[in-house]
């Protein structure tokens, strides 16, 4: 299988199915410009590229990137700009569970696409676990009350 550049992978993320979870979770009102699935989509390309997500890193590349501009809810399609405030508060509302049946119809959709010998070279981590997980190793564990009582760090065997 070749590699897939950003656009391939992101068309593999079905509108249509997006659209239809934030009707069911509620999180697409007619008053939000701002809707879930631009949301996700503006995520998910950020860290395909390697930019940092944050929402003025969102806010810049909306402008220019049809793709994501389609997602918005916008009168003037060739204008569609949000700026990175207008993402944040969006981002407060959105219900957790929209982006974990998101991620629930991913995984099965997927899943079908391999065969068994490839499922079981896949594996489901939480990064942030192992972000956490890797951070008590660098920094050490407190441990009771004294300032100074700290686990030994392991700077040599992990770099974050």
């Amino acid at each position: 299988m070749k590699p897939l550049n950003v656009c391939e992978i992101l068309k593999l993320i079905d509108d249509n199915k997006l659209v239809e979870l934030g009707k069911f979770y509620k999180v697409d009102k007619p008053n939000h410009k701002i809707t879930g699935a631009f949301v996700l989509k503006s995520f998910v390309r950020s860290a395909l590229l390697g930019r940092p997500i944050s929402l003025r890193s969102i806010e810049e590349m909306t402008g220019n990137l049809a793709d994501l501009s389609v997602l918005l809810k916008s009168k003037n399609k060739n204008n569609a700009k949000v700026d990175h405030s207008s993402i944040g508060k969006r981002l407060e509302q959105l219900e957790v569970n929209y982006y974990q049946a998101i991620y629930e119809d991913l995984v099965l959709k997927f899943n079908n696409l391999f065969d068994k010998s490839q499922k079981e070279k896949l594996y489901r981590f939480d990064s942030t676990i192992i972000n956490l997980s890797g951070r008590i190793i660098r920094d050490g564990l407190k441990i009771g009350g004294k300032s100074k009582a700290m686990t030994p760090k392991f700077y040599n065997l992990y770099s974050f």
